[in-house]
């Protein structure tokens, strides 16, 4: 393994306290991302993919504080960014730190054109056009003034994904965290993105962290896969290990679902919805849909163990 790292978490915890009582919303969260590496976060609706994504660059829902490490790799040293103050957290994020949002376009300012967003993301001078048409060429915009001159209302669905990936691209960052960013899009502008995060991985050797839903683009895109449960770390491992040869019940049950397919029906194998964590833990969250549960996955939380076949999971019953 290259042994270059991006990213390390370690007992990662968010946590809210209202009315006095204490939540836990992820729970012991770890995993680490090498250079050149795509690690895939799935898992169902409300499992804290999202929550995750705003915790790895420390930016807690209002009313919730971070516990653990988030560890992050410029080109000359490591920051903790639960440890940094306001002022130097905005400034570790801007340079090693690339974000692209399931829908770009409510992420822009509507009254200012694509291209003064770019300058003032970049910080360079109004008047150094050519910087900015070799990112959205980069990006695939061979008409790079016309896109300079459009409103964010302007862009379609894919168009916005272009530009939003521009923008994450801009400071050359060593991380790039992308929360569904196939959500919205059509056929041809998903190829389009997952080859694009092929190509920039291959040239830049940039970490890439995405959250995915559809097991295919996981299959076509994934080195690595944490399946997140209840704000849980329920399985970690290769790509091909964990979907070929899941071990807890819940990464079983995903991979027996078809994500192609965008209604209800393809959930319509899990009983009941994720229950809500709350501190203190009185076993497994995933017990009342579990087919293989015991007695003690009711009473005690399972430990995050790492197995023979050198993945991690979360379970009592998995050998």
């Amino acid at each position: 393994m290259n042994h270059n790292p991006v990213l390390k978490v370690d007992q990662l915890n968010l946590i809210s306290r209202r009315r006095g009582r204490r939540r836990r919303l992820l729970t012991e969260i770890g995993f680490d991302l090498q250079r050149g590496q795509i690690l895939a976060i799935i898992g169902e609706s409300g499992s804290g993919k999202s929550l995750l994504c705003r915790s790895l660059v420390a930016e807690p829902p209002p009313g919730m504080h971070l516990e653990g490490w988030v560890k992050i790799w410029s080109e000359t040293q490591a920051f903790d960014l639960l440890q940094l103050t306001p002022a130097r957290l905005r400034q570790v994020r801007r340079d090693t730190i690339g974000f692209l949002f399931q829908a770009t376009a409510p992420a822009l300012n509507p009254v200012l054109t694509c291209g003064l967003q770019f300058r003032h993301l970049v910080g360079r001078d109004q008047h150094d056009d050519h910087f900015l048409d070799e990112r959205l060429k980069q990006v695939g915009f061979a008409d790079s003034n016309q896109i300079r001159r459009l409103f964010p209302f302007m862009l379609s669905g894919g168009m916005a994904q272009r530009f939003g990936m521009a923008l994450a691209l801009v400071r050359q960052p060593r991380l790039l965290i992308a929360d569904e960013p196939f959500a919205h899009l059509d056929h041809d502008s998903r190829c389009w993105l997952r080859e694009t995060i092929h190509q920039i991985r291959a040239t830049t050797a940039m970490g890439v962290l995405i959250v995915l839903h559809d097991l295919d683009d996981v299959r076509s895109m994934a080195d690595q896969v944490v399946v997140m449960y209840a704000g849980m770390m329920v399985e970690r491992g290769d790509r091909q290990m964990i979907l070929t040869r899941p071990e807890h019940p819940y990464t079983a049950m995903l991979t027996e679902i078809d994500y192609r397919l965008r209604d209800e029906r393809r959930l319509s194998c899990l009983p009941v919805g994720p229950p809500k964590t709350v501190l203190p833990e009185t076993g497994c969250p995933f017990a009342p849909r579990c087919q293989h549960v015991a007695a003690i996955c009711r009473t005690v939380l399972p430990p995050l163990r790492l197995t023979d076949s050198g993945r991690w999971i979360r379970c009592h019953t998995s050998h």
